[in-house]
């Protein structure tokens, strides 16, 4: 009986030790340390390159690093080692995602989840696939399921606004927007989208400062991530309209057309 105790305890050390090992690399990738994360692969599988969790995290280091392709090659390597591999799944999903293939990204979501049902980050996956074909009722289903281990995530929090927003329930959007600018404050997309909510609500005066600001911290968001300029100037256009402004009406009406995009040839 000793000896088969012994022996358990060996194995749940190197699971432990192991899953130390993965946990640690996907901290490093997260942080964008991407030399870092590389040395500790090459150092912890050196001698065991054909291991499920060698391609998972090579194809994770490579998605971060911009490269889909080769993060594909090492998902479907990742799979063809242990076909049970939830987080593979969910990880592969996220390049479709992407691709705006939200059709395969759901199924290999729904794959991770039948082999792991208690992860979260799987179920917040579901979400923003179903958000992202307006399937926002579906997403709410996925958010309120994990939204008890979430109350201190600010992306989350911003992400299960926007839905309510989506879903025409303003006050319960500005609830999460709210939470969501206590711990981000001064991000542009959270007070622009908390502007939508109070102009929806006739919050206008409320709505125009979060418009202000949301123009006064662009610059500290990706551009590509950014509210647009034009959406802002709409919308506080419309805020001086519900406040019988004329001059500011016209004036951000004018600045919105002077903004818009052009359409492309």
């Amino acid at each position: 009986m000793r000896f088969r105790l012994f022996y358990l305890f060996i194995l749940l050390s190197v699971f432990v030790s192991s899953q130390n090992k993965v946990f640690l690399i996907d901290s490093l990738i997260r942080k964008e340390l991407f030399v870092e994360a590389k040395q500790n692969l090459n150092s912890y599988y050196h001698s065991d390159t054909i291991h499920a969790d060698y391609f998972y995290l090579n194809g994770f280091l490579e998605y971060r690093k911009g490269n889909r392709t080769g993060a594909e090659t090492y998902y479907k390597l990742c799979l063809k080692e242990d076909s049970l591999y939830a987080k593979a799944y969910a990880a592969y999903s996220s390049i479709f995602i992407k691709s705006s293939d939200y059709k395969r990204a759901l199924e290999l979501t729904q794959k991770a989840i039948r082999l792991d049902s208690t992860n979260p980050d799987f179920y917040n996956q579901r979400a923003i696939i179903y958000d992202s074909q307006s399937q926002y009722a579906l997403a709410l289903v996925d958010m309120k399921r994990i939204l008890h281990i979430k109350t201190h995530d600010p992306v989350f929090l911003y992400n299960i606004g926007v839905v309510y927003s989506n879903l025409e329930q303003y006050d319960t959007s500005l609830v999460y927007l709210n939470m969501a600018n206590e711990l981000t404050p001064r991000d542009a997309n959270v007070l622009y989208d908390r502007g939508i909510s109070n102009y929806f609500l006739d919050n206008n005066h409320e709505a125009l400062a979060d418009f202000n600001m949301a123009m006064q911290y662009r610059d500290q968001v990706k551009v590509f991530e950014a509210p647009s300029r034009s959406n802002i100037y709409y919308y506080k256009s419309l805020c001086y309209e519900s406040l019988s402004n004329p001059f500011g009406e016209y004036w951000y009406k004018l600045l919105y057309k002077l903004n818009k995009p052009k359409k492309s040839d």
